[in-house]
C-alpha cells in the first residue's frame, strides 16, 4: 500500500502521546492495543515494536525514531 503516511515513533512513547502523533483519540489507541493482547493506560509507556502494531493497525507505515543524537555519559565507544 503505498498510500500509507509514515510516522516516526521515538523507541518509547506514551499512549497519548502516540494517539496525537498518528492525530486518532487516545481511546483509539488503547482500543486497537486491546485487540493485540496489551492491557495500557493513556499515560503509560509503550515500547517501539508495541507501538508500531498499533501504527500499522490504523493505517499508517511506522519509522523507528534513533536516538543517534544522544550520547549518555560513559557509553561513548573508543576506536
Amino acid at each position: 500500500m503505498t498510500n500509507q503516511q509514515v510516522v516516526r515513533i521515538p523507541p518509547a512513547i506514551v499512549v497519548g502521546e502516540l494517539a496525537d502523533l498518528l492525530g486518532v483519540t487516545g481511546i483509539d489507541v488503547i482500543k486497537e492495543l486491546m485487540k493485540n493482547g496489551v492491557m495500557a493506560t493513556i499515560t503509560q509507556t509503550i515500547d517501539f515494536d508495541t507501538a508500531a502494531v498499533v501504527a500499522a493497525d490504523l493505517g499508517f507505515e511506522p519509522d523507528e525514531e534513533s536516538n543517534d543524537a544522544e550520547v549518555l555519559p560513559g557509553s561513548e565507544e573508543e576506536e
